[in-house]
């Protein structure tokens, strides 16, 4: 299990479905549907075909939406983002005969994921407060996602290149200044601290 989920990048980076969702993974792709505002109802698709789930991210007429529920095989339960996963549902925009598509970066988010650990050199239940490195994961896989929209040559690549000069910076700074506590002796007490300025994490 990854230290981060696709929401998590909308928080963020708000706009990504918007600036750079040819990096992305669709799962599923300009579907019809109706929305109430919390709930997602669509006869165009089964749900229960997909890895569809908490956490993940849905667009719906070009505007972007966590996924906070399955509820059955053609409706699912949305919110705005929120702040955290356990805020309660913020109510979207009511829409009736809308298309929708379920992008992920799953990929990318996996491939930092497992660079992370491999560079801690821990096993990932030995991370006593994942507060931190959740923070360094987001911006790890922004910059990856901003540079592949560069190598990919997609629309708005000046900002791409800000962005992804943006997170770059914003990596290096988490790196400088923060440290993992860890749990080597499964005593849920810190015995050994990493501090990550004194190794060498690659930008995949």
């Amino acid at each position: 299990m990854c230290f981060i989920s696709d929401r998590d990048l909308l928080l963020y980076e708000p706009n990504i479905l918007n600036e750079v969702i040819f990096t992305s993974q669709n799962i599923i792709e300009n579907a019809a549907c109706d929305f109430d505002g919390f709930v997602l109802t669509s006869d165009a698709v089964d749900f229960n075909e997909y890895p569809i789930q908490a956490g993940g991210i849905l667009k719906l007429n070009d505007k972007s939406y966590e996924i906070v529920e399955k509820i059955s095989a053609n409706k699912l339960r949305l919110s705005q983002i929120r702040v955290n996963a356990s805020d309660p549902y913020i109510k979207g925009s009511y829409s009736q005969n809308g298309v929708f598509s379920v992008p992920t970066f799953k990929h990318q988010i996996s491939l930092v994921h497992e660079s992370l650990l491999s560079h801690l050199n821990v096993e990932q239940d030995q991370i006593l407060d994942i507060n931190n490195i959740q923070e360094i994961e987001a911006n790890l896989v922004l910059f990856q996602i901003y540079s592949a929209a560069i190598a990919m040559g997609e629309e708005g690549h000046f900002m791409n290149k800000i962005k992804m000069e943006h997170y770059d910076k914003k990596y290096k700074n988490l790196i400088e200044r923060l440290a993992i506590e860890i749990d080597s002796d499964s005593e849920s007490v810190p015995n050994h601290l990493i501090h990550l300025n004194s190794i060498q994490l690659k930008r995949t």
